[in-house]
Formats: C-alpha cells, structure tokens, sequence
C-alpha cells in the first residue's frame, strides 16, 4: 500500500512511509525477489547513498526535507542508474 513508480510497466522504485524518522526508497525489481541480476556491480554510486539490500535491492534513506533537497542531484543520478540498469 505504499506508492511505486513503474518504469515500462514495471515497478521499479516504492517509498517506505511507515517510519516516523524517516522516508526510505527501496529501488527494487518488482514485487518478487528475483535474482538474476547483479544491479550492484552495474549501478554508479559514488557517493554511496544506497544501501544493498541484496545485488539486485537497495535502499536510500532521507531523515528530512533538508536532506532530500541536499541529495537531490544524487537521487536523480541513482533513479537514472537504476532504470538503466534495471531495464
């Protein structure tokens, strides 16, 4: 029940609500853990803002308003990555 963001019919990216601290985006492949992809060696995270979950399920976390709009060119370099990768 939280909102995803599809990409060629896909979900590929939701956001995690349900804590208080914080909004997490967890960029995944869909709704079923697959395994055939190891997006983590594809993926360019210099800033290493994601957090692996596994090789094909991250996490990046914001704990404000201030530190959305402070890793605004991140998250956008990190959507453009996944999608890439990811499709």
């Amino acid at each position: 029940n939280a909102p995803s963001f599809c990409y060629h019919g896909d979900d590929r990216i939701t956001m995690n609500l349900s804590k208080k601290d914080q909004v997490l985006l967890i960029f995944h492949l869909g709704a079923k853990v697959r395994d055939e992809k190891n997006l983590e060696t594809l993926i360019k995270d210099p800033d290493k803002t994601l957090e692996w979950l596994s090789s094909n399920r991250a996490v990046m976390r914001f704990r404000s308003t201030a530190d959305l709009k402070s890793q605004e060119a991140v998250l956008k370099n990190n959507i453009a990555e996944w999608l890439k990768a990811s499709g």
